[in-house]
């Protein structure tokens, strides 16, 4: 079976799981963005990794692109993901 398989299987398992972080990060987003935007998280499998791609509308506004995600990190909780 190839990793991509692999991965797709898995999602479908944990399904319950990403469809609670989908629904999450839409509520989130639109707290902080607003209620008209558009906001989803699409979770997918790639060749070769899980591809994970958040989407929230511009709505014309620059600012939206730059925002920091943030990934556990060894020096404490929530320091921002170095690119």
């Amino acid at each position: 079976m190839e990793l991509r398989q692999a991965v797709d299987i898995d999602l479908q398992e944990r399904r319950r799981q990403t469809d609670e972080a989908i629904l999450l990060f839409s509520h989130y987003a639109q707290r902080l963005y607003g209620e008209g935007r558009e906001t989803y998280l699409a979770i997918e499998a790639g060749r070769n990794n899980l591809t994970i791609t958040p989407c929230i509308d511009s709505d014309g506004s620059r600012g939206i692109s730059k925002h920091l995600l943030f990934r556990p990190d060894p020096r404490g909780p929530g320091t921002p993901a170095r690119p």
